[in-house]
């Protein structure tokens, strides 16, 4: 169960094996967070560096160099409209553009709503590995109990392929054909290679497990899932419930328990919930503090367990016990099968003494005597948004880039090759602004009308492929607004922008200095030596001279070359990038570029 208070189990998950590298992560949410996708890559790189609270560190300039450094290797599949719009405008999004891929869903009226990550780690002399992870949390900062399932797994030299594992394959595989727009072909050539070798790959089941099986749901070849014999007790978990899913479930069944959200059970029919044995909610003290943006609290978890004799198959991931999740979303569960008495239903509700068990976190429901009569206005105003939202992804946004004469600035327009959507917009009010300006610059959304968005004059550092987007419609006094992201593809981009934008995010010659010594440090212990040892906070970094008078750069260039040589190939990376503008090039410490062509150079006589 992930603590909605702490990430760094999260973060752990992610972490790759001892000795063992990153090759490529596929993960696939239904919403997604900037923020929090800004600092997935650290679970890979700076995965031991601790701030003072015993987190992992948010270092501005170890985020850089993680993002740097994994976002090519860093696969996001979301739903498309589910981009929450950033609090803060962040240049360094930019570097996500690569990452990130919207996703449409095969029935029109579902979503797209799996959580899951298959990461690809690979090690110099070792078999190749393999992690699935198996969650019920989206790749935001919600603040909810979730659930989440590890299996980590060797790749084989099989030919044929483990049946078990190929509904993941046959998953991963159909990924590229539900994008909004088309995938670069490293990223779909990275895919196919993930979905083929991850059929070979033995998963090791968890302890107390006897059988695995994996369920994708609202693909091609999987779209008739069933909760197998009837009259088995079963426990449904979920946060968000439907009447007749509920009531169908539970058909033909006795004595089985319910656990969900005060407000989705106060949905739900009385007669419906008496066929429960038990309905239970979080109690106050396991709830967490209401929160905004969007942000979820509270039970968010889904687990259904079922007990079958001596058997229980649990079946955990991200199908709410919901019609949508079953008959027309894109979901995936994973089934753990093992014994009564390690995995049934009385299991995860029995008392523990006076330990903390799951128990102590429910209370039996309470609730009013007939359903909540939902606000018929109100949802007819999302489901108008909704219709606008889809038809703006529907219409192939794209942003065109040109450069202002004489000056380094671009003119920046969003337009659209397909207008036939825009007749759905009618009366409701857009407005949009690309996610590095502040809201305040919106301007009103003219595509309709046959022309291009125009955000005029922007810097380098503005330019992006993240747009947000602010509907409103309004009926008999009460008005509906939405707000969300997407990603469109860039026209007129110019050459060396990501160059020019590493310049531009690291400022001075202070923050290089930095940057290159958190690149030679081994731990944020030995990054904080080394940098009391060079005394460059806050003054313009100095290769030949240490103010403290401690040892100089020179000296931990030459321990790398002969310990770490690996950690020179990602200077070099930084300097070749710093090389290719004159901003970069004033950037690095002075007396720094002799030095390190002498050390690169026996650096590439030792790799030839």
């Amino acid at each position: 169960m992930l603590n909605p208070h702490n990430r760094n189990l999260m973060f752990e998950t992610l972490r790759p094996p001892v000795g063992y590298l990153l090759d490529h992560a596929i993960g696939c949410t239904f919403s997604l967070d900037l923020h929090a996708l800004l600092t997935t890559p650290l679970a890979f790189t700076f995965f031991d560096w601790e701030d003072e609270s015993g987190s992992i560190t948010s270092d501005p300039l170890a985020v850089l160099e993680s993002v740097r450094r994994n976002a090519d290797r860093i696969s996001i599949f979301c739903q498309a409209g589910q981009i929450s719009v950033p609090r803060k405008q962040e240049r360094i999004f930019a570097y996500l553009e690569q990452s990130v891929h919207e996703v449409l869903p095969p029935l029109a009226n579902g979503v797209f709503h799996p959580k899951i990550w298959l990461i690809r780690y690979t090690h110099e002399t070792e078999p190749t590995q393999y992690r699935f992870i198996c969650l019920s949390r989206n790749l935001t900062f919600d603040k909810s109990w979730d659930t989440v399932l590890v299996l980590d797994g060797q790749l084989s030299k099989r030919v044929y392929a483990y049946a078990v594992n190929n509904p993941v394959g046959d998953f991963i595989q159909r990924l590229p054909g539900l994008c909004l727009t088309s995938l670069d072909q490293t990223t779909i050539n990275k895919v196919e290679q993930m979905q083929h070798e991850v059929r070979r790959v033995f998963f090791e089941p968890p302890g107390g497990i006897e059988e695995l099986s994996f369920h994708p749901m609202g693909i091609p070849g999987y779209q008739n899932f069933t909760f197998g014999p009837p009259k088995r007790r079963v426990l449904v978990m979920s946060p968000f419930l439907s009447e007749t899913f509920v009531k169908d479930l539970v058909w033909q069944r006795k004595n089985c328990v319910l656990i969900s959200r005060q407000e989705s059970l106060e949905t739900i029919n009385p007669e419906t919930l008496e066929q429960y044995g038990t309905v239970f909610t979080l109690n106050h003290d396991a709830e967490t503090e209401e929160l905004d943006d969007g942000v979820l609290s509270g039970l968010h978890a889904k687990l259904f367990i079922m007990d079958d004799g001596w058997k229980a198959n649990v079946w955990t991931g991200s199908a709410n016990a919901t019609d949508a999740a079953f008959n027309t979303n894109v979901e995936f569960l994973v089934c753990l099968r093992g014994k009564l008495g390690n995995l049934g239903i009385g299991k995860l509700l029995e008392q523990e003494g006076s330990h903390t068990s799951f128990s102590d976190l429910l209370q039996e429901y309470r609730g009013e005597a007939e359903p909540a009569e939902p606000d018929a206005i109100q949802k007819a105003l999302e489901k108008r948004l909704r219709a606008v939202r889809l038809a703006l992804l529907s219409a192939r946004l794209f942003a065109e880039i040109t450069p202002v004469e004489s000056t380094r600035e671009f003119q920046l327009e969003l337009k659209t090759v397909s207008e036939n959507e825009m007749v759905l917009i009618g009366d409701v009010k857009i407005r949009c602004w690309p996610i590095t300006l502040p809201s305040h610059r919106a301007v009103p959304f003219e595509v309709c009308r046959g022309l291009g968005v125009n955000f005029g004059k922007v810097s380098l550092d503005a330019l992006t492929a993240f747009f947000a987007f602010e509907l409103e419609c309004t009926d008999n006094g009460q008005t509906c607004t939405e707000r969300f992201v997407t990603k469109v593809p860039l026209v007129g981009e110019p050459e060396g922008r990501m160059q020019k934008l590493l310049g531009s995010l690291l400022k001075n010659k202070s923050q290089v200095l930095r940057l290159l010594l958190l690149l030679l440090a081994d731990s944020s212990m030995s990054m904080e030596k080394l940098s009391a040892f060079h005394g460059f906070s806050g003054i313009a970094g100095s290769f030949s001279d240490s103010s403290s008078g401690g040892i100089p750069l020179l000296e931990s260039l030459v321990k790398a070359l002969a310990r770490s040589p690996e950690k020179l190939d990602r200077i070099n990376r930084l300097v070749e990038d710093l090389d290719k503008t004159d901003q970069g090039v004033n950037l690095l410490p002075d007396g720094f570029m002799p030095v390190w062509e002498s050390i690169w150079q026996i650096r590439k006589e030792m790799v030839s």
